[in-house]
């Protein structure tokens, strides 16, 4: 009996450790941009036309010290260079309601003229349309927020923890220019702001505090994941957003102290369960100190399931990242969620399964429904660089990659059992 014991002991041990190697996953980048040549990158956006198909989505990002804003094709080229100077956040609405102004619209806050500007996708990158530069002073973090209505809100924080919230509206020709409609106060200075555009909530990483939430319409600020949450230590810095069905998401928090992105998903107004934590890398070269990341759950080109794209501070670049090849390197299966095709590629919006529910990712197994396009190594797009495919994930164990010291501690484990179950014979 004593034995059995053993060997029971010996099994759930070889458990524990095996989830303690997959605890922070791998995940494998499939194209990276051009370097900004100042060396520092910025925050940045993922842009997608929906009124425009003609319009390629593009990456635009913001260079803090001098250029201004950098704009990437999805194979990481650079199509241009908007010389706004210094530019802090950025971020892009689609589906907008304009009567003259367009439909899809990226802002950028400008740090020397302590202003927000606007523009707007064009054959070959973007096309300014700001009619009255948006005034905020020392503008750094800002958001926008889609209303039902299709019209648009800017907020955008001074520095200091206030966020200044603008009614962005059509100028009747062609462009747009923001009203200010008052100002919210956070416990702190924001690193990063995301709106679910769905529910009017907008969530505020603040370094040394974690993330809040923020009812728009309230005006109220919950404490929604402590920055530790028991799963990781660091200061938060990015933020994005993964919308899902059920109208609830997924938040994703970059960690630049340990290089890593950690992903909760939201369980409530004012609560989120901790699900997984990872780095991004590609052979020897790994992303390091990762302070801002986007993420869009639609139908890109070479993105059959969705982009989440992260800056990298080492490279002085953008990672890229097919949402279902981050999905199947995951120890914790994360959902896949592709709401429409955009038209600019074939397939059913929820991945073939005809009944609209969320798909998870099986690293192509074939047995879970993930979009993988027949390919049994769970390949998507590969985003045009030739990069590694998901990487499997084991039944049973779940381990995307098993740490080194697994096997020895495994073989220590097995060596005590078996002194005890001599000293057991012995007496």
């Amino acid at each position: 009996m004593r034995s059995l014991m053993s060997h029971h002991r010996l099994r759930c041990s070889a458990v524990v450790f095996c989830f303690a190697a997959a605890a922070q996953a791998q995940v494998p980048f499939t194209v990276e941009t051009e370097a900004i040549p100042t060396a520092t990158a910025g925050d940045l956006a993922i842009v997608v036309d929906r009124s425009d198909a003609g319009h390629p989505p593009m990456i635009a990002a913001g260079d803090p010290i001098q250029n201004g804003l950098y704009v990437y094709h999805l194979d990481g080229g650079l199509l241009q260079v908007v010389p706004y100077g210094a530019m802090r956040g950025v971020d892009s609405r689609t589906d907008l309601v304009f009567q003259t102004a367009p439909a899809t619209l990226v802002a950028a806050a400008a740090a020397i003229t302590q202003e927000v500007v606007f523009g707007a996708p064009v054959d070959g990158g973007l096309l300014d349309v700001t009619s009255v530069p948006v005034q905020v002073p020392t503008a750094s973090a800002l958001t926008l927020h889609r209303r039902a209505n299709g019209q648009l809100e800017l907020i955008a924080d001074d520095s200091a923890g206030n966020l200044h919230r603008f009614s962005v509206d059509d100028d009747g020709a062609g462009k747009v220019v923001g009203t200010s409609t008052g100002n919210l106060q956070l416990p702190g200075v924001p690193s990063a702001l995301v709106v679910d555009d769905r529910s009017g909530t907008m969530y505020a990483a603040i370094p040394n505090s974690g993330v809040f939430r923020v009812g728009l319409a309230l005006g109220s600020v919950d404490l929604i994941v402590p920055m530790d949450g028991g799963q990781f230590n660091g200061l938060v810095a990015g933020l994005a957003f993964y919308p899902l069905f059920d109208g609830g998401g997924l938040l994703l928090t970059t960690v630049p102290a340990l290089d890593e992105v950690t992903v909760h998903e939201l369980a409530g107004p004012t609560a989120a369960t901790y699900l997984t934590r990872f780095t991004v890398e590609r052979g020897a070269e790994v992303v390091r100190q990762p302070r801002h990341v986007d993420v869009v759950p639609n139908r890109l080109p070479g993105f059959d399931a969705g982009l989440f794209v992260i800056h990298d501070t080492a490279g002085a670049n953008y990672k890229l990242v097919p949402w279902e090849v981050l999905a199947s390197s995951t120890p914790v299966r994360l959902p896949i969620h592709v709401p429409e095709d955009f038209g600019l590629d074939a397939g059913l919006p929820d991945a073939g399964q005809g009944d609209g529910g969320e798909v998870f990712a099986d690293a192509g197994a074939g047995d879970g429904g993930l979009m993988d396009g027949g390919r049994p190594d769970g390949g998507g797009g590969s985003g045009g660089s030739g990069g590694p495919g998901p990487q499997p994930v084991e039944e049973g164990c779940h381990c995307s990659q098993v740490d080194p010291l697994f096997f020895p501690a495994l073989w220590g484990l097995w060596m005590l059992a078996r002194s005890r179950r001599r000293r057991t014979g012995d007496s």
